[in-house]
């Protein structure tokens, strides 16, 4: 039988361990040792209003990172097991183990997937429309090391009004210890372990998202105690626990102190005729009235309320003489004035001393930043000072910065390009892959800043992932190894690996001869077979292969040919103007071609490197 509030009745004879009121029915209440209820319904009626206080502080820090206004309520406050919350969470989201000092344990802060993807467009300058877009969009595959390192800067953010929310029950120091996305590398507790989840909802505009905070009862279990309604309202009412003005360290001031009686007023004559012993009226004692004064001002009037039988005096203050009113004034008029003077003049010394530090350690980056990509933006002008973000992406190469910007999200890429030279840019814009350039070319438009605290994570994080990319060794092309060791091996078995990769993969072989000689490779003709060549080959395809060359390497190539030909062919190289590089290429080939035919002649001589010519 039920009584209706949760508890099942039961005869006290079937209560182990009862023995009065046998035939009487108790209530009883089912326990499930696996999934134990460790917090009281008054309990979790206050951890409520305490994150509801936590709301109402992060509504406003979240509308400022997001730059559009962001409505956050107490949507559940609920305990279960941690295997419980972790096993329902799907796709990757970011979760960030907190610590929470003096508590014992950690915390968990999750954000739902899309108030992050929504967080990181709007950090990385996107418009209020491109925040409400990305936030309906489905799960992301993953979060990158610079997105992470974003977030994390985020959820900092709203940490001081988590200390805040929790101020009357714990003064807690919140700390960012880090951030995972796939839940099964946040295992802070065991499955079984009984949490509090604290669902903050999130509302931009028409979008719905949440934050969950989790505690473990572990890691609170020190003030559970004060989670009661009745503690938390004595707490709040008791005095005792509020410190009073006698705390103050003015209190422990020393200073010397007179007790002074008014005496009668006595001639010149008596005042001379004192001595060590004399007696004279003291009307002010007959009245019980004294002055309590530190060197020449008065701090007090006393008056004799009553004198013991061990001949002590008992005095009180009085607040309506002369004196104390001076006091009081002077005090007013000229010490306060005094104090705000010199509290506004420490203030402005200190704001001083801020900004050179601030301004300090700003050059104490760019110059960390120079030692460490060996580049000096001292010789810049106007927005390419040393303080210009993302200065030191003018030493990394086009392609690297394209090849990782391939794998990041086009809001970043937009705001990073939007800081690099128009060149560099567009260097990286030709690398990228065709709809991820036209994508951030259209957010780069609409692009609206980003906070330079975000600016600062991001560039730390991207000149490391950079650093690490350049530092490590790549494996060679291929092809480009396969063409070369058969240029330098003997005639017989250059031609047995061509026939054999001819029978297994046509193709490959194909694409091997085309590469076995390229331009360049003249330079390795001898005299005979170059004046074939020139005899077989129009002056203007050589003219215009020769073009696109370094110096260095024409100069390889003219050194073959005689001295009056190779002059005449550099001087018109040198006159002609800008050409396609596409013509080029193509003159190339066809030279390329004729030192085919030539070879399937067999009158093709080659110098190989360290023979004489």
């Amino acid at each position: 039988m039920s009584d209706g509030a949760g508890k099942t009745r039961m005869p006290g004879r079937e209560i182990l361990g009862k023995r009065r009121f046998l035939d009487r029915d108790f209530p009883v209440v089912t326990y499930d040792f696996r999934r134990p209820d460790k917090f009281a319904r008054d309990q979790i009626v206050t951890l409520e209003i305490i994150h509801e206080t936590f709301a109402r502080l992060a509504e406003v820090k979240l509308s400022t990172l997001m730059k559009t206004r962001c409505d956050t309520s107490v949507a559940i406050v609920d305990q279960l097991t941690f295997g419980e919350f972790i096993g329902g969470l799907e796709g990757p989201s970011p979760l960030a183990t907190i610590s929470l000092k003096p508590f014992p344990g950690p915390a968990l802060v999750r954000l739902d997937s899309g108030l992050a993807m929504a967080m990181l467009e709007s950090l990385f300058g996107a418009g209020s429309g491109e925040v409400k877009a990305s936030a309906t969009e489905s799960a992301p595959a993953g979060f990158t090391d610079i997105e992470c390192a974003t977030l994390e800067h985020a959820i900092g953010r709203l940490l001081p009004d988590l200390a805040a929310a929790w101020e009357q029950i714990e003064r807690l120091e919140p700390r960012l210890c880090s951030l995972e996305t796939d839940p099964r590398f946040c295992q802070i507790v065991p499955p079984t372990e009984m949490i509090v989840l604290v669902g903050i909802e999130v509302k931009i505009g028409e979008l719905r998202s949440r934050i969950d905070l989790v505690f473990p009862f572990l890691t609170i279990e020190p003030s559970v105690g004060k989670l009661y309604a009745k503690y938390w309202y004595d707490s709040v009412s008791t005095p005792g626990d509020r410190p009073t003005s006698k705390e103050s360290p003015a209190y422990a001031i020393k200073l010397p102190l007179s007790l002074l009686f008014e005496g009668k007023p006595l001639p010149i004559g008596d005042l001379r005729s004192l001595r060590k012993g004399s007696l004279f009226p003291l009307p002010g004692l007959d009245r019980g009235e004294a002055s309590l004064k530190s060197g020449e001002r008065t701090i007090q009037r006393l008056r004799l309320e009553e004198r013991t039988k061990t001949g002590a005096f008992v005095l009180s203050s009085y607040a309506d003489s002369k004196a104390n009113k001076d006091f009081d004034a002077s005090i007013g008029d000229k010490g306060a004035e005094g104090l705000r003077q010199a509290m506004a003049g420490l203030e402005k010394n200190m704001g001083e001393l801020g900004e050179r530090l601030a301004a300090f350690e700003g050059r104490q980056e760019a110059f960390a930043d120079r030692l460490l990509f060996g580049q000096s933006d001292s010789s810049s002008t106007g927005t390419q000072g040393e303080g210009r973000p993302f200065a030191a992406m003018a030493s990394i190469p086009a392609e690297a910065i394209a090849l990782f910007l391939a794998g990041e999200r086009p809001q970043f890429a937009a705001l990073l390009l939007a800081w690099l030279d128009d060149a560099i840019a567009a260097a990286v814009i030709d690398a990228l892959p065709e709809s991820f350039r036209t994508e951030t070319l259209r957010r780069l438009v609409s692009l609206e800043g980003a906070q330079p605290e975000v600016i600062a994570v991001t560039e730390r994080v991207l000149a490391k992932k950079l650093a690490a990319r350049q530092s490590e060794r790549s494996v060679p092309d291929g092809h480009r190894k396969v063409v070369g060791i058969l240029n330098l091996t003997r005639r017989a078995t250059e031609r047995q690996v061509i026939e054999g990769l001819e029978a297994s993969d046509h193709a490959l072989a194909e694409q091997i001869k085309k590469n076995m000689f390229v331009f360049e490779d003249i330079s390795l003709l001898d005299g005979e077979t170059i004046a074939l060549l020139l005899e077989r080959t129009e002056e203007s395809d050589m003219i215009l292969a020769l073009k696109p060359l370094d110096p260095s390497t024409r100069g390889k190539v003219l050194a073959r040919f005689e001295r009056g030909a190779a002059a005449r062919i550099l001087a018109k190289v040198e006159a002609m103007g800008r050409v396609r590089l596409t013509e080029c290429d193509a003159a190339g080939q066809r030279v390329v071609e004729v030192v085919r035919k030539i070879d399937e002649e067999g009158l093709m001589g080659l110098v190989m490197p360290g023979e004489e010519i």
